[in-house]
């Protein structure tokens, strides 16, 4: 499965360097598998993807975006890619919207194990 989460829609532009930054950073240091989305064309993507159908590999990257949305106050949205690249928005957490709840959100994408 092609994940993503993405910031949702707000206006990020005075922080989005520091995102990136931290997310780059994060990256590095917990050699995830994630990769980093970050696209300033017409949909304005910024968050991460993963390939993945296992929660556990799922997690640590959701707890890290969970800390940047605190940081940032904002508000992530979590959904699948599609075989054309298109986004299927399943769920959201964040700064109002509140922490993501695994077992929740590897149900409503299908995730085993």
């Amino acid at each position: 499965m092609h994940i993503y989460l993405v910031i949702d829609g707000s206006d990020y532009s005075e922080c989005r360097e520091d995102i990136v930054n931290a997310i780059n950073d994060w990256l590095t240091e917990s050699r995830s598998s994630a990769v980093l989305i970050n696209s300033a064309d017409d949909q304005e993507l910024l968050g991460l993807s993963i390939d993945t159908n296992r929660k556990l590999t799922f997690n640590k990257p959701l707890e890290f975006l969970y800390s940047i949305a605190q940081q940032h106050e904002q508000e992530f949205v979590v959904g699948l890619f599609d075989e054309q690249q298109q986004r299927e928005d399943m769920c959201y957490f964040g700064f109002e919207e509140g922490k993501p709840d695994l077992l929740e959100i590897a149900a409503y994408l299908g995730l085993e194990k």
